[in-house]
């Protein structure tokens, strides 16, 4: 069964639908065709044909395949035709319960993309070769060896019925990364952008944790760094950022910051960024400088500092902390990069109400 790595409601709003060309523009940047040509060649796919994997949500159990992921995956997705609709007739100021199940829907599509889906397939494996590697050095038999695979799974990642392969167990692990995800969006600051000019982007990685502090090439920072922030384009028109910091509730983004967040969007991308058809050279020659112009001069911009709202909100990083199970040390440990103390950026440390 064929799976959309990004939401197919989601991407409709990056679509044209009402007249041709109707469709989305993929742009991939592991083809053999330069990003230049594919600018100005415009492929144009239906949504419900972009961003396919086959089987990529269906958990492999002994007694069978099981998708129950992808049914809830479903029943809040279905939702977000009546966010789109609030989000256009409250211009972005949304009500407390539908910043509640935006953050859901952001938490879902963080999890689903395929560099997070994938996650933990990698270590496993390595996990599973080492040990391996290792009886076989004891001389043990290819029994013994499966059975010590097994025993670690079992011990060490997950019990159950599921079929041992990395890409399968790493799906095991999508509800609990959907579960802290929500913990940190329902908590953090949100302010919802919309263009003045030019069209938002968004990719098979449309959740995008990045610090511009740092500037680092890991498309996903330390999250519990107090300069990450968070993009994730709502539409053509509209983007979500969420940060530490206190910021707008809404602002306009002009034509600069639009290139921040689709130099970004286009950086991280996994593979495909999708975007609306350029109708005339001066959109062909805008998506071309965003999609190509993605140095960190640009990406590193902090929208922080251009949305800073002063008399917003202390975050509540010691809430997030706890809610998280995680140390108060992590959070220190992440922000050796900020010059400033942590007591003057967190509000006042851990002894201070509202970062307690």
């Amino acid at each position: 069964m064929k799976a959309h790595v990004v939401a197919r409601t989601y991407l409709n709003g990056f679509a044209r639908t009402k007249q041709k060309p109707r469709g989305i523009v993929v742009f991939d940047k592991m083809l053999r065709v330069p990003i230049e040509a594919q600018v100005i060649l415009q492929p144009v796919v239906d949504a419900k044909h972009a961003a396919l994997v086959s089987d990529f949500y269906i958990l492999e159990r002994l007694t069978g395949p099981d998708d129950f992921i992808e049914q809830g995956f479903n029943r809040v997705e279905n939702e977000w035709p009546r966010l789109k609709k609030a989000l256009k007739n409250s211009g972005g100021r949304l009500a407390p319960a539908e910043f509640d199940l935006l953050a859901l829907f952001v938490a879902i599509s963080e999890a689903r993309e395929p560099r997070n889906r994938l996650m933990l397939a990698q270590p496993i494996s390595k996990v599973l070769q080492m040990v391996e590697q290792q009886e076989r050095a004891r001389g043990s038999t290819e029994d013994v060896i499966a059975e010590t695979k097994r025993r670690l799974i079992k011990e060490d990642f997950f019990a159950g019925d599921l079929v041992h392969d990395p890409r399968n167990l790493a799906l095991a692990a999508v509800p609990q990364l959907i579960k802290q995800n929500y913990e940190w969006f329902r908590r953090m600051n949100k302010m919802i952008l919309t263009s003045s000019g030019p069209d938002f982007f968004t990719s098979d990685h449309p959740v995008l944790w990045f610090d511009p502090a740092k500037r680092e090439e890991n498309p996903c920072p330390n999250k519990l760094s107090l300069t990450a922030e968070v993009t994730f384009p709502l539409n053509r028109r509209q983007c979500l950022v969420m940060t530490y910091f206190p910021t707008s509730a809404v602002g306009e983004a002009d034509e600069e910051c639009v290139h921040v967040i689709n130099a970004r969007t286009a950086l991280y991308a996994l593979q495909q960024i999708y975007a609306f058809p350029a109708l005339g050279r001066g959109d062909q020659e805008r998506q071309l400088q965003h999609l190509t112009e993605v140095g960190f001069d640009v990406t590193g911009k902090m929208l922080t500092e251009r949305y800073a709202d002063e008399d917003g909100p202390v975050f509540d990083m010691r809430g997030l902390i706890a809610a998280l199970g995680a140390e108060w040390e992590w959070f220190e440990q992440a922000n050796l990069h900020i010059p400033k103390s942590l007591s003057e950026l967190d509000g006042g440390g851990p002894d201070r109400q509202g970062a307690r």
